[in-house]
């Protein structure tokens, strides 16, 4: 017992500290106005009632008080760096805004993508992968339209088929020269089924807004790796064909805006 160590979290020892406080300001507001001193039969018994509250006070065995001491005195001087650190924070950004916006980026709501992200001749693809639904986001200057797609398992199944084929030149370790041969030839005949499957998945929904734009796409999981400038583009009655149409893939819509103006589109 004696060599028990004890886990404190700073945050409920510091509640707990204080709630006890509070218990004992309650139980010691005698005689309505917090006098103990006027000599009352009423204060005296108060008096003997706080001398029985006293001796119920060390609620924390003797040789864990320090411990909680300790943590009640780091959970202080955390929340002291925490708010130092906002105070940095916020010195930069009114001091050096531009530096502040690559190493503290903040969040763009729709109307600040559409000003400083989008022109006329760019539409933004947003995907966000669920295990019920998907959903794809089609954002323009002036729209926002949004579509459903089929649950994250199915579309990150056919965007890893499509990879594979993709890669099939890779060359694998023990592989003979013909049996690598006989995987890209295969590999070559099955591409053009699986990118249409995935494409009328990825991009069917919006096809009628893609014509000859360019095309801005932030992706998560597997469709992080998928090359969108591969796909086959939907065939939409009456639309522009989209050749020459140039793709740009992004992690984040964030990234982009200090580079807009840069050779982004590849």
């Amino acid at each position: 017992m004696a060599n028990r160590r004890l886990s404190v979290d700073p945050h409920c020892a510091v509640v707990a500290v204080e709630r006890r406080h509070q218990i004992w300001r309650d139980q010691g507001s005698f005689g309505g106005g917090g006098n103990l001193h006027d000599g009352t039969q009423s204060d005296r018994d108060d008096r003997r009632g706080a001398s029985a509250i006293a001796a119920r006070r060390p609620l924390v065995p003797a040789g864990e008080r320090h411990a909680v001491a300790q943590s009640i005195a780091a959970a202080k001087e955390l929340s002291e760096l925490a708010r130092q650190y906002q105070e940095i924070e916020a010195q930069i950004r009114a001091a050096r805004p531009r530096y502040a916006s690559l190493t503290q980026p903040q969040p763009l709501s729709v109307a600040e993508i559409q000003r400083q992200v989008l022109d006329a001749d760019t539409l933004l693809l947003e995907y966000a992968l669920g295990p019920d639904h998907s959903y794809l986001w089609a954002v323009t200057p002036d729209s926002v339209s949004s579509y459903q797609l089929p649950p994250r398992a199915e579309i990150e199944a056919a965007a890893r088929r499509v990879y594979e084929l993709l890669t099939a030149r890779q060359p694998r370790p023990g592989e003979t020269d013909a049996q690598r041969q006989a995987r890209i030839k295969e590999a070559d005949a099955a591409y053009p089924v699986e990118a249409a499957a995935l494409s009328r998945i990825l991009l069917s929904p919006a096809a009628s807004q893609l014509g000859a734009k360019r095309l801005l796409v932030v992706a998560p999981g597997m469709l992080e790796y998928l090359p969108f400038a591969v796909l086959p583009i939907p065939k939409v009655p009456n639309a522009k064909d989209r050749e020459g149409g140039k793709t740009a893939f992004c992690g984040c819509i964030r990234s982009i805006t200090c580079g807009r103006r840069r050779s982004w589109w590849c």
